[in-house]
């Protein structure tokens, strides 16, 4: 049987091929599966080393947040302290402003109803002096004004009782009546012994003082006229 051997030959030819493509095999597989551990090593590393990273970068992301919101709170409460202050400021300049003008207003006020008196009492003493100028007789009201004089030149027209200025340059005198020489010459000599004989003496008539004197010595005024009795009496009513 010449076949038999060149079976058993091919069965082992075939033997050996099936071990060694067997150990090819199972070689190369367990390279592969080798490198597919070390693979997966590696994989496992790196994913902890991105699990580690994306927890700090979480971890650094909460901390921006947190200080981004206290940041911002601050910034806030910071506004909101300025704008406090800001409508505080305004609210007390308005405050302050209202009040000046209220206090300019009452002063306003004070002013204008002090010239309306001074007006009233100006009209009613003109409006007095009129009447008792168209009421009394040109007669009586001269008596009564030459015993005025008299008795202004007994007091010596009050001028020692008076605190007057040394120096004095001029003298103004206004009368309801034109004076007569003596009492020109009593006043001019009283004045210039008061005064000394440099001081200049005018004269003038003003008929709306009634009946006396006026003598006005710089800011000093003596008034000893009807017309300031009138306006006396006028204001004692007033008040």
């Amino acid at each position: 049987m010449p076949f038999v051997p060149l079976i058993i030959l091919l069965f082992l030819v075939f033997a050996a091929l099936i071990f060694a493509l067997r150990y090819v095999l199972t070689h190369n597989i367990t390279s592969a599966t080798g490198h597919l551990e070390e693979m997966s090593k590696e994989y496992a590393v790196k994913q902890v080393e991105i699990n580690r990273r994306l927890k700090e970068v979480t971890e650094e992301a909460q901390k921006i947040t947190a200080k981004a919101k206290q940041e911002a709170e601050e910034t806030r409460n910071q506004i909101l302290k300025e704008a406090n202050a800001y409508k505080e400021q305004v609210v007390n300049e308005a405050r302050q402003k209202s009040e000046e003008i209220v206090g300019q207003a009452e002063r306003t006020c004070e002013v204008l109803k002090n010239e309306i008196h001074d007006r009233i009492k100006q009209q009613s003493t003109e409006k007095a002096c009129a009447l008792i100028q168209n009421a009394l007789p040109d007669t009586f009201r001269s008596q009564l004004h030459t015993m005025w004089m008299e008795e202004a030149e007994e007091a010596e027209f009050n001028l020692g009782r008076l605190n007057l200025p040394d120096k004095v340059k001029e003298v103004k005198l206004a009368s309801a009546f034109p004076l007569t020489e003596k009492q020109k010459h009593t006043l001019h000599e009283k004045l210039k012994k008061r005064f000394g004989n440099g001081v200049k003496i005018s004269h003038d008539v003003d008929t709306k003082l009634l009946a006396g004197l006026v003598v006005t010595i710089d800011n000093v005024v003596i008034d000893g006229s009807l017309k300031d009795k009138v306006q006396r009496q006028i204001e004692n009513k007033a008040k």
